[in-house]
């Protein structure tokens, strides 16, 4: 079913990609740095996304950027224009239908089941807590799929959402006195 929304969209991102070829090239030149020689790269080398991923191990944790020879090392501007480029592209997924159909599909199962944890908080026959941990490309899905495309911060390193529930004593068995809150990285974004 995600097939086809799916196919869509590396179609779309791969004809970015092509009508930048700089950024192919500062992808694939950087790529080469950061993987190692001996292993066999493929498409990963070349792919601006999987460079930025990468990159983000050096940049998240500050370490220096990786330099084998004086002439071949990668600079703060090759790691700026990768970022650059992806956020570009990012942006301009989250603006697409078949993303965001996509990304429905994809995050319709863990939805459901975040909805059912929450009901059963609320009648009290289920935990107090719920915990789920996941990649960055579960929370890209699941935040395009609630509409929080807006924040530029969402998917950094350690990102979260967090939905919290709560009930006012005062409304005891009461559907009036059940809230809910959307967070992401801490700040309120419930609509």
């Amino acid at each position: 079913v995600t097939e086809k929304p799916s196919k869509y969209v590396r179609k779309n991102i791969s004809h970015q990609l092509r009508s930048h070829p700089a950024v192919a090239n500062l992808a694939d030149t950087t790529g080469k740095s950061l993987f190692s020689t001996n292993a066999e790269q493929g498409p990963l080398g070349s792919d601006p996304h999987a460079v930025r991923d990468a990159l983000l191990s050096f940049v998240c944790h500050k370490s220096g950027l990786p330099c084998e020879s004086p002439l071949n090392c990668i600079k703060r501007q090759n790691v700026v224009g990768i970022f650059a480029y992806t956020d570009w592209v990012n942006y301009q997924k989250w603006r697409n239908t078949y993303w965001k159909r996509y990304c429905l599909l994809k995050s319709y199962g863990l939805i459901r089941h975040i909805v059912q944890q929450m009901l059963h908080m609320v009648s009290n026959n289920g935990p107090y807590l719920v915990l789920y941990s996941g990649h960055d490309h579960t929370l890209e899905q699941l935040a395009t799929a609630l509409g929080l495309h807006n924040d530029p911060f969402l998917l950094r390193y350690a990102a979260r959402i967090i939905f919290e529930v709560y009930q006012d004593n005062r409304e005891s068995n009461n559907a009036k006195g059940i809230y809910f809150r959307l967070l992401s990285n801490g700040k309120d974004v419930t609509k």
